[in-house]
């Protein structure tokens, strides 16, 4: 698999061997195009000057809106339309909850404009981009 430079990726976690640094990369959180590659759901990589760490954005604490109510169950969300915003500024949208399938529309973010306040705090995350 191969990732473009300047991919936004996020690292699960990392780990140090024989002093080199690795780090897991989460594969669900970029856009269908990259992630269809392969059937693997995390890759894990060496960490070196490629990658950078960069400031989370909005879109990075939301990252999946479903049609319904927040009681609503799993069984019931499966059926149900997602928009998806990648770690690699992409707002994808599904039919239904299943990942795996391709989505109907794709479309690259521009712009981001936080209006509002977040109600609780989100944990940090470091994102990385590949350089």
């Amino acid at each position: 698999m191969t990732l473009p430079k300047n991919t936004r990726v996020n690292f699960i976690y990392k780990t140090n061997k024989n002093n080199k640094t690795y780090g897991r990369i989460d594969l669900n959180t970029i856009r269908y195009k990259l992630r269809h590659q392969t059937s693997a759901r995390y890759i894990t990589v060496r960490i070196n000057h490629n990658f950078k760490t960069v400031k989370a954005n909005a879109a990075d604490k939301l990252t999946t809106l479903v049609k319904g109510t927040p009681t609503t169950s799993d069984s019931k969300n499966a059926k149900l339309p997602v928009l998806r915003l990648t770690t690699d500024g992409y707002v994808e949208y599904f039919k239904t909850s299943s990942m795996t399938q391709k989505p109907v529309s794709s479309t690259k973010i521009t712009a981001l404009k936080k209006k509002w306040q977040p109600v609780t705090r989100l944990r940090q995350i470091k994102y990385v981009e590949i350089t």
